[in-house]
């Protein structure tokens, strides 16, 4: 394969030039770096190299204007719209808008747009819209509104008469500079610079197009193009967009001067294939596995393009050992470390001040638990206190034990965090001075971590972004909101990465989009191939309407996807294995698409190039690891655990888990792993069931006189006061209960405080309904115990003796039948705790309906001369109680019935303790 790149070097060594007269202009510093070596090839003789630069760094360099960063000229914009015609601008309003105006300022100067023409024509615009006010409507809101689009054109030159007297530039005021100097100061960029060769440029902006063309036409510019026919001559393909328009490439053509067209997409043999894979950072995965199928000497002529720049981490922890050398043209951005992680949990902290200004007595903030968590949990918290490693945990264990859903630093009992200065976390702090005690936090922090060199250059980017925000808003005294400061801090964050060291000329590559230019690979991997990523589409910050940047020649989306357009199709074009990734993972919003490039590349290539080859593939990503197993066998250690079990007692509850879920028995109650307990903020159903029974409990029982720990039944009369209290009472009593089992829940606002309503009510009405039983039974109804601890036992076929544990809400004696009752705070229907029949088969359909029989039988193991019956209470449907047990028709226990439980239990607890049988789920 000859390389783009080695052509040009040919037409550079053919030139009437020496190379050292020769200042060759490039797209990128890395295309620059390449050239270099193509030029070393072929030379034969030891000369002196062409002076090589960017284009961005030659319009710099030639004007003499220095970048100004985009904070600055965020804060520089502000102040030139104050000072001309907005002297009642606030901060927090022109931040709303003021990104897309710098925007647009600057694609109006690159484009060489006359600002009082489209702003005035944009005043005009706005004032036919607003043509039909009715009388009264037009308002001096509405005239300020109208003034401000035609002033936008005086803010424009006094923003660039401030930035000229202090010799800075923004982007477009220096294209638009270097437009006016090509044609006016050619002596001084000939004799600075000698003869111009600009090297693979596609989308050249107005000014560009001007300046370039003023040098060559006054004989001091050449030019060398990376164009195919394939779009470059076909008007439907939009990567030829820009070549087909320009002025610059139409004169060379007439003269004769238009070098680089190469025909290749249509020609040479290529090998096509797509990969569909069902998860983003899977892609990593597979583009290891692609990549470890290249020879050692394949990798130095491929190249990896990750199109979402965000899956560098997850590539390179996927790297396959086989590469011995890899280059990283990109670096890693300060947004994808992880540090970039605790910093983004360090800043919700001001933030969430600033928005609820929560505070205790000490004037600490009290910040979310959730917050504290994250924090506390973070790898860099555990690094930074290594020397007091219980710290943490006792901090965090000591949120649990009180429940704190709000604590502040001083809840925490921490001394320190590191480095972190603890008046961080209290309130009304400037965001200057919460920004330079992060700085010293960076600074104290390089120290600690001075044995962790990955870490500390991130952390030293930190230090500079930190360091470089407090100076701004120091400089610039204007924001008073720490959610505002947010904005420059991630403003600057994109642009600022950690160097991974590299051999640029060795090895493979990994790079964006925007370094391929110009180069060449035969093997190509290309991540991340979606519709919003590649091209990114119609998201644009712009105050011009798209129609009025039509009529100015303004860029639109979708000159910007012509422009992406043509870096995929010039990637492609000397190619010879290509593989093209993207994700079918479902996002937020949306469905994912696969780009329309890749579409659009599938299905015309083939009809141009017979000599190409395509494979689809569809990669499902799964992990067997991750995977729970369809079932378990009994180990030994499996079946002494059961035998423990047994030995203290299985519970209905245990007994019913088993019926509906056997694997997920084993999991919960023989390994005992459940999901970690967060704290409690909302009511869930266990807490207010719990809460309902211990308010009935203590409704039926009162204090033993010798010990208050324990309580004695009390069996009411139809009138006593329990029955007819107030809801506000019975709300009373449920949020004291609850404040003594869950200290720190609020009761008294939000889904709680509705909760709360909702189980005061439904006890309201079941104490009612309940006073209505009570008063045709009451001469012969007594509460014989509340909370009532069962035992019982099963003796097994083979002898074992298992012991049986249950306890009953509540034990009332009713015309001398013993009444089991269990009180449910949910809704379920009544025939869900019957069976028509008394076997394992129908409690296996109906699991929940072998609880009553189970506490029935322990009950009368115990007082087998009492005629037994047990019934679901149901505090939502209390129309329907007693939901009474039912065999069939029966209601009481029988000898028949009792024997037949006996039955279904050892017929149930005998399969639970077969070493043969496994756990899996039932189906």
């Amino acid at each position: 394969m000859k390389s783009f790149l080695s052509s040009v070097a040919e037409f550079l060594l053919q030139q009437d030039h020496p190379l050292h007269e020769q200042t060759v202009v490039l797209p990128s510093r890395r295309a620059a770096i390449f050239l270099q070596r193509e030029l070393i090839k072929q030379c034969d003789r030891p000369l002196l190299a062409p002076r090589m630069m960017s284009i961005e760094d030659l319009i710099f360099e030639s004007t003499g204007l220095q970048r100004i960063s985009r904070p600055e000229l965020y804060f520089q914009v502000f102040e030139c719209l104050k000072k001309n015609g907005r002297a009642d601008l606030q901060f927090e309003e022109f931040n709303r808008w003021g990104k897309a105006l710098i925007q647009d300022f600057n694609e109006v100067d690159r484009y060489l747009v006359d600002p009082q023409e489209i702003f005035s024509y944009l005043g005009d615009l706005k004032r036919i819209e607003s043509w039909n006010l009715e009388a009264g409507e037009h308002t001096r809101m509405l005239d300020d509104y109208l003034k401000f689009w035609p002033s936008l054109a005086k803010v424009h030159t006094a923003l660039q008469a401030n930035l000229k007297a202090n010799g800075k530039a923004y982007q477009g005021m220096a294209y638009r500079a270097f437009a006016d100097a090509s044609s006016r100061e050619v002596d001084r960029l000939k004799e600075a610079y000698g003869h111009f060769y600009f090297i693979g440029f596609n989308a050249l902006n107005a000014a560009e197009e001007k300046g370039l063309l003023n040098l060559y036409e006054v004989g001091i510019a050449s030019f060398y193009w990376d164009v195919d026919p394939y779009y470059f001559k076909d008007p439907k393909q939009e990567a030829g967009l820009f070549l087909r328009q320009s002025n610059l490439l139409r004169q060379l053509q007439k003269n004769g001067a238009y070098y680089g067209l190469e025909d290749s997409l249509s020609k040479d043999p290529r090998s096509l294939e797509t990969y569909a894979i069902a998860g983003h950072n899977l892609q990593a995965v597979v583009s290891a596995q692609i990549l470890s199928e290249l020879d050692a000497d394949a990798l130095e002529s491929t190249a990896v393009i990750l199109s979402n720049e965000g899956l560098l981490p997850a590539f390179l922890n996927n790297f396959h050992p086989k590469f011995p050398k890899l280059n990283l043209s990109m670096g890693l951005s300060l947004q994808n470390s992880p540090m970039a992680g605790f910093f983004e949990i360090l800043l919700d902290f001001p933030l969430d001040a600033e928005r609820h200004a929560r505070k205790d007595k000490a004037n600490w903030s009290r910040y979310h638990y959730k917050r504290w968590e994250a924090l506390l949990r973070h790898p860099l918290s555990v690094k930074l206190t290594a020397d007091q490693p219980q710290a943490l945990r006792d901090s965090l264990a000591e949120i649990k034990r009180r429940n704190l859903l709000y604590p502040s630093w001083k809840d925490l009992g921490l001394s320190r965090l590191g480095a972190l200065s603890l008046d961080y976390f209290k309130v009304e702090q400037p965001p200057v001075e919460q920004y330079r005690r992060l700085v010293d936090f960076c600074e104290q922090s390089l120290a600690i971590l001075a044995n962790q060199s990955s870490l500390q250059e991130a952390l030293f980017g930190f230090h500079q972004l930190f360091k470089q925000t407090a100076e701004l808003l120091e400089q610039y005294p204007y924001v008073e909101k720490f959610e505002t400061s947010l904005q420059f801090y991630r403003e600057m964050l994109p642009e600022l990465s950690i160097d991974l060291r590299g051999e640029p000329l060795q090895g493979m590559q990994l790079m964006g989009w925007l370094e391929t230019r110009c180069l060449d690979f035969e093997n190509l991997v290309v991540l991340s191939l979606n519709e919003g990523i590649l091209p990114k589409g119609r998201s644009e910050s712009s105050l011009i309407p798209f129609d009025v940047k039509r009529k100015f020649k303004l860029p639109t989306y979708l000159e910007k996807d012509a422009v992406f357009a043509y870096h995929f199709y010039r990637l492609m074009q000397r190619a010879k294995n290509i593989h093209l990734l993207y994700s079918t993972a479902e996002a937020a919003l949306g469905v994912v698409e696969p780009s329309r490039f890749l579409r659009q590349l599938s299905s015309e290539w083939p009809e141009k190039n017979r000599r190409l080859e395509i494979k689809n593939h569809n990669v499902t990503g799964y992990s067997d690891t991750n995977r729970r197993p369809e079932k378990v066998s009994k180990s030994p250690a499996v079946l002494e655990r059961l035998a423990e079990m047994a030995e203290r007692g299985f519970s209905p509850s245990s007994l019913i888990k088993y019926l509906r879920d056997p694997l997920e028995f084993y999991y919960e109650k023989v390994l005992g792993l459940k999901p970690e307990e967060d704290l409690q903020e909302e009511l869930d159903l266990p807490t207010q069931g719990s809460a309902v029974h211990r308010y009935l409990e203590l409704l039926f029982s009162t204090e033993h006189p010798e010990n208050p720990e324990d309580r004695l039944a009390r069996t009411p009369n139809p009138e006593d006061p329990i029955f007819s209290q107030s809801r506000e009472a019975i709300k009373h009593s449920l949020k004291e209960l609850m404040q003594q089992e869950s200290p720190g829940l609020i009761l008294d606002q939000g889904p709680n405080l509705l909760h709360l309503e909702s189980m005061s009510s439904m006890l309201q009405n079941f104490l009612n309904e309940e006073q209505k039983r009570i008063r045709k039974i009451a001469a012969d109804w007594k509460v014989l115990a509340t909370e009532k601890d069962l035992e019982g036992k099963i003796t097994l076929d083979d002898g074992r003796e298992i012991k049986l544990l249950g306890n009953a809400d509540r034990i009332d004696s009713e015309a001398g039948v013993i009444h089991i009752i269990d009180y449910k705070t949910g809704g379920a229907a009544a025939n869900k705790y019957n069976v028509s029949n008394c076997d394992l088969e129908s409690y296996i359909k109906k699991p929940e309906a072998l609880q009553l029989p189970v506490y029935a039988l322990m009950y009368a193991q115990a007082q087998a001369e009492l005629d037994i019956r047990a019934s679901i209470f149901s505090l939502r449907k209390v129309k329907q109680n007693p939901i009474a047990m039912k065999f069939g028709k029966e209601r009481v226990l029988s000898i028949e019935k009792k024997e037949e439980i006996t039955t279904v239990l050892k017929e149930l607890i005998t399969e639970l303790m077969d070493p043969e049988i496994p756990f899996q789920s039932r189906e």
